[in-house]
């Protein structure tokens, strides 16, 4: 029957399966997207409770630099205007027995709290943060077959400013160090971590492709 004539199929309606499925339909393909739960989004749901709102996973977005991942898709698929974000500032704060340390819209204000906390790594933060920030796909080919571990073990000797840098990776990827790929880990680095504290209006749930 022609209901069931499509171009393409996408089960889940997650965030890539969402963000598929508007790029093949702005191509002309008739596309349908199959999700078990009540409503779309994945780790970008809503719910609310007793008239409060709660965002189901990812507590902010990263990316929307100009040029950045994000920022390109909202602008290829006519999303860049339809909503206004937010920014926190600090956008990520990591707090341990020994204290809290803050990752600033401001790289070199993070450079500098980080820096004033491991005086003994100074030089070496500054190397880190820098190549983080300017890694190309040549660095990036370089670091297929290393960990986060192996690239934190490059550039330090305090074991504490190790711990601290791989809590992001451990917060947003579920892996240690040892076991989070350098690539991954320098990516959600370059791309949250140092861009990112980012909020979509109200709540994760926005549903303006309805519109």
């Amino acid at each position: 029957m022609e209901k069931y004539d499509y171009d393409a199929i996408i089960i889940g309606a997650g965030i890539g399966g969402l963000v598929c499925g508007c790029y093949l339909a702005k191509a002309g393909l008739k596309t349908l997207i199959v999700e078990k739960n009540a409503q779309p989004g994945g780790y970008c749901t809503s719910f609310t409770r007793n008239g409060f709102r709660f965002d189901a996973c990812a507590h902010s977005l990263g990316s929307l630099r100009d040029g950045g991942i994000l920022k390109v898709i909202l602008k290829e698929l006519d999303l860049e205007n339809r909503i206004e974000f937010k920014r926190s500032n600090p956008q990520d704060t990591i707090i341990t027995i020994d204290g809290k340390i803050s990752f600033w819209n401001d790289l070199g204000k993070t450079k500098q709290e980080f820096s004033s906390k491991f005086t003994d790594e100074r030089a070496n933060i500054d190397k880190f943060f820098d190549f983080i920030v300017n890694c190309d796909a040549v660095s990036f080919n370089s670091l297929k077959k290393s960990t986060f571990l192996d690239v934190l073990n490059k550039y330090f000797n305090n074991e504490k400013l190790k711990s601290v840098l791989s809590l992001p990776v451990l917060g947003n990827a579920g892996l240690s160090a040892s076991k989070a790929s350098a690539f991954t880990a320098i990516a959600l680095f370059k791309e949250f971590m140092f861009d990112g504290g980012y909020y979509p209006g109200s709540s994760m749930q926005q549903r303006l492709l309805i519109k």
